[in-house]
């Protein structure tokens, strides 16, 4: 794009062939009813695999979800769903398509840099990310800088003269886009935008104004150059990309979280997969940052999302069912996330990127995505059509309820250790102190020869919890070969 990603881009799957529906409109709006029918029309086109970025703006109830019923519908029908885990994270709880019987994705950082640097008149260097591009005549030069009030970068505060020529440095937006323009069109000579998310740099926009992304980290230390002299100054300098230099994967700051409203007892999301700053196709009609007086236009565009994450989801999805074509849904899921890592490319834990902390399941659900690991799982936690109706049931969802999701008569059974007895590969747990929970699990061999499993237990809260796993040794003859255990907590 303009000059930045150069290189030979292809997706997960290059070969699978693509059907597209539409079901969103103007101002992005997607209506549940459109979804509806667009995963009815896949349904009847026979698809193998369907990809959902989209969801809803607050936790509903699953029988009131048209997306959760479509779903269903689609799992009836033996196709593996993926669904945008959602973009309202940090929080906590803000976790959106929680259907037990699709695979949520969260969005994680890859290790490529759009480099840039900010070289203030002190000689100091920090560095920053940009998309400006490469490819536009532009001359790096000193340039008084300047911090508005607040921060504040919006025309009602900031006038011509007090832009003309230098570069401002904005915390804060009345609109992205309306400020860029002003700035560019007083003449400007650039833009510094602080991202207010602790340890990362934010979402980058496309601006046609040269600008910079910086963290808080970078933004204190420019505030401290600004108070320590009367004429300060600076240059904005467009480097390269980088690739490996930092660590990745990292949960993405704006990568929605868990534990689940809806359904608790489900640990969503189910995994990470790659998120910021994906290379992507662009329709060539809609300007790069979709804004009608942004000039620009592209095939492909720089986006960021659990809605790029989602497809490499439904990628690998594909890629398993081609060559496991009687795998079940359940089963193309439990593959991806019980082979998913933990560790970065440091072979460290993965970190949250707003604080560089170490993540939680509640953040990476499983772990990063592992395609080549995903083929050869071993064994895999099955679940078929009546699996979900007895989750329902157990839910107390009225019969009417239920018919939403699948015709009558109903043949319904409750688990008996809750929810969390859905075979699912992972587990959720609400207790009180002394209470004690037992969930069983079936798992699938997928391997023909024999093969002898035990039971490694990794607990970091052993003054908090006990976990016991019994059997702790399981022996699987060969191919399709079914193994139960339970898992005790104390």
């Amino acid at each position: 794009m303009f000059g930045l990603a150069k290189g030979v881009a292809r997706g997960t799957a290059p070969r699978a062939r693509l059907a597209v529906y539409k079901v969103c409109w103007d101002m992005q709006r997607c209506d549940a009813s459109d979804v509806l029918k667009g995963i009815e029309k896949a349904i009847e086109d026979g698809v193998d695999i369907i990809s959902m970025s989209l969801g809803f703006d607050k936790p509903t109830p699953l029988y009131e979800d048209l997306h959760a019923i479509g779903a269903f519908a689609a799992v009836r029908h033996g196709i593996f769903v993926a669904c945008a885990g959602g973009n309202e994270g940090p929080n906590h709880h803000s976790i959106d398509n929680v259907m037990p019987w699709v695979t949520t994705v969260g969005a994680s950082t890859v290790d490529r840099t759009f480099l840039a640097h900010i070289k203030l008149g002190n000689g100091d260097v920090f560095n920053g990310e940009s998309f400006f591009s490469n490819e536009v005549n532009y001359t790096s030069r000193m340039a008084p800088i300047v911090y508005p009030i607040r921060g504040l970068c919006d025309e009602k505060i900031l006038f011509p003269s007090m832009i003309r020529g230098k570069i401002i440095v904005c915390s804060d937006f009345e609109e992205e886009w309306d400020g860029a323009l002003f700035i560019e069109k007083a003449g400007g000579a650039g833009l510094i935008k602080v991202d207010n998310v602790g340890d990362a740099i934010d979402i980058i926009k496309s601006f046609t104004i040269p600008s910079i992304n910086i963290n808080m980290f970078t933004f204190a230390k420019i505030i401290t150059y600004l108070k320590s002299t009367e004429n300060p100054v600076a240059k904005l300098e467009f480097r390269k990309i980088v690739i490996g230099d930092r660590r990745a994967p990292s949960v993405a700051f704006y990568s929605s979280r868990g534990p689940s409203i809806v359904v608790p007892e489900i640990l969503k999301p189910d995994v990470l997969a790659p998120g910021s700053n994906i290379l992507s196709a662009w329709p060539s009609e809609v300007p790069l940052i979709d804004e009608p007086r942004d000039p620009r236009r592209s095939n492909y565009n720089i986006l960021q999302g659990t809605s790029m994450a989602c497809p490499h989801v439904a990628g690998i999805g594909a890629l398993l069912r081609q060559v496991h074509p009687l795998w079940s849904p359940a089963m193309i899921r439990s593959a991806i996330m019980t082979t998913a890592s933990l560790l970065d490319n440091y072979l460290r834990p993965i970190l949250v990127e707003e604080s560089s902390q170490n993540a939680t399941p509640f953040e990476f659900g499983a772990g990063h995505v592992n395609p080549q690991r995903a083929l050869v799982p071993g064994l895999v936690y099955d679940a078929g059509v009546q699996d979900y109706i007895d989750l329902l049931c157990t839910l107390n969802y009225t019969e009417k309820q239920i018919h939403k999701f699948v015709p009558p008569p109903i043949k319904c059974s409750i688990f008996e250790g809750g929810v969390g007895d859905l075979n699912y590969p992972s587990f959720m747990a609400n207790f009180t102190r002394g209470s004690r929970l037992v969930h069983k699990r079936t798992l699938t061999s997928v391997l023909k020869t024999p093969m002898i499993y035990e039971v490694r237990i990794v607990n970091p809260s052993l003054h908090k919890v006990e976990i016991v796993v019994s059997p702790t040794k399981l022996e699987f003859k060969g191919l399709n070969d079914k193994k139960s255990y339970n898992k005790h907590r104390v």
